[in-house]
C-alpha cells in the first residue's frame, strides 16, 4: 500500500492480519476523501513479492521504490476494502483512466488476468510497469489517491486455513463442510445465506470477493432435490453445475466425505470436504441435521463386496475349467478278456 498513507505502520513479517485489524487499520485513516485503485492478481504469495532472478533483481523494481507498507497475509483484504467504499468498479488495465475520470466509483479493483505457472515471473514484471505508469498518470489527478496491490488468494493455503470448518445454521437451511471448499485449484472462504421462495423453494448461497455459488433447492414430496448449483462471478455470465439432481427424504440431511459438482462448460470443479445440508421445508424447534443419507458414489462398500465376490467366482470357475482340460484319455482301450495269439515261422 502507498500513497496518501503515510501515518501507517509496516506490521512484522510472518504475522497474519486478521480482517478486524485490517479493518481497524483502514479505518483510522480512509475517509470520504480518499480515492482507492486496488491492482489485483488472481493469485499472489508473499515470496513472489521477495523472489529474485539470478542477477540478483526482484520482480517489482519499481514497486520496491514507492515508500509503500508492506502487510503480510492479510485475510481477505478485498472483502474488506469493499465494506468502507459501497461504490466501487472492476476494470481491466486499459479502462483504468476512463473509470477515473467518470468519478462514480470510490474504489477501483484493477483485475489481472490469471496467469500460467511458468510466466508468473515476467508477468509480475510487466504488471509491475504497468502499475508504476497508471500510477505516475493518476496521482497528479487525485492528490489524496491510495494505491494497493493484492491477489484475490494464495496459490498455497496453510493447513489451519484448509482444516478450518464452515458452519450455517439458518431456519430455512443448515450447512456445514468439515474441510476446505475449492473452485478449482483456489481455496474459498463463503459467508453463507439463505432465503426462500413462498416455501417452495429455497435457495442457499455462498459469497466471498470474487465468487458467488447459490444452491436451488425443490420440494418434491416425500423428497427434497437439490434442483441446480450455480456459480456466478464479476464480468462474467452464470456457469451452472451438474448435481445429478440429488434426491433425499424430507427430514433427512445429504452427506458427502467429499462431494464434487463440475462445471457443464467443463471450465469449473467445485469440491466440498465433509459436506452436509439440509433445506427445512419442515422447520422444527431444533437446529439440528436429520438422518444423513450418505453419498456412496460408483464403488461404495455393497459394489466393492459385490465386485470382490464375482471376482473370487471367476478364479474359481477359471481354475475348475483348466483343470477339466488337463484330463487326458487314451486313443485306445486294451481289452484284457481277449486272448490275442502270436505265429512265428
Amino acid at each position: 500500500m502507498w500513497g496518501a498513507s503515510e501515518n501507517v505502520e509496516s506490521q512484522p513479517v510472518l504475522k497474519k492480519m486478521t480482517k478486524d485489524i485490517f479493518s481497524t487499520l483502514l479505518s483510522d485513516y480512509l475517509d470520504n476523501q480518499n480515492k482507492i485503485v486496488i491492482f489485483t492478481e488472481k493469485k499472489l504469495n508473499p515470496e513472489d513479492l521477495s523472489k529474485k532472478d539470478y542477477k540478483g533483481q526482484s520482480n517489482f523494481p519499481e514497486l520496491l521504490k514507492q515508500n509503500g507498507k508492506y502487510f503480510h497475509s492479510v485475510e481477505n483484504p478485498i472483502d474488506v476494502i469493499k465494506k468502507f467504499k459501497k461504490n466501487y468498479a472492476h476494470v481491466n488495465v486499459s479502462s483504468v483512466q476512463d473509470e477515473v475520470n467518470s468519478g462514480k466509483s470510490d474504489a477501483i479493483f484493477v483485475d489481472f488476468d490469471e496467469m500460467a505457472a511458468n510466466l508468473r515471473d515476467n508477468a509480475f514484471v510487466n504488471h509491475d510497469r504497468l502499475i508504476n505508469k497508471i500510477y505516475g498518470k493518476l496521482k497528479t489527478k487525485l492528490p489524496n489517491l491510495i494505491v494497493m496491490y493484492t491477489g484475490y488468494s494464495s496459490s498455497f493455503a496453510s493447513g489451519d486455513e484448509q482444516s478450518k470448518p464452515t458452519s450455517f445454521f439458518h431456519d430455512l437451511a443448515l450447512v456445514y463442510v468439515a474441510g476446505p471448499i475449492q473452485l478449482n485449484k483456489d481455496f474459498l472462504n463463503l459467508n453463507f445465506s439463505a432465503s426462500s421462495d413462498n416455501n417452495s423453494r429455497i435457495f442457499v448461497g455462498g459469497e466471498d470477493a470474487n465468487n458467488n455459488i447459490t444452491m436451488t433447492f425443490v420440494k418434491s414430496h416425500p423428497y427434497w432435490i437439490l434442483d441446480s448449483l450455480v456459480l456466478t462471478r464479476p464480468n462474467t455470465s452464470d456457469v451452472p453445475f451438474l448435481t445429478n439432481k440429488i434426491r433425499v427424504g424430507i427430514k433427512n440431511s445429504y452427506h458427502c466425505a467429499k462431494s464434487k459438482f463440475f462445471a457443464v462448460n467443463g471450465k469449473f470443479k467445485l469440491s466440498f470436504a465433509g459436506f452436509q445440508v439440509q433445506p427445512r421445508f419442515q422447520n422444527t424447534e431444533k437446529m439440528v441435521f436429520g438422518k444423513p443419507e450418505t453419498c456412496t458414489g460408483y464403488f461404495g462398500i455393497g459394489i466393492i463386496t459385490g465386485l470382490i465376490i464375482s471376482f473370487l467366482f471367476i478364479i474359481i470357475i477359471f481354475i475348475g475349467v483348466y483343470f477339466m482340460m488337463e484330463i487326458k484319455t487314451n486313443d485306445r482301450f486294451d481289452q484284457s478278456m481277449v486272448v490275442y495269439s502270436r505265429i512265428e515261422f
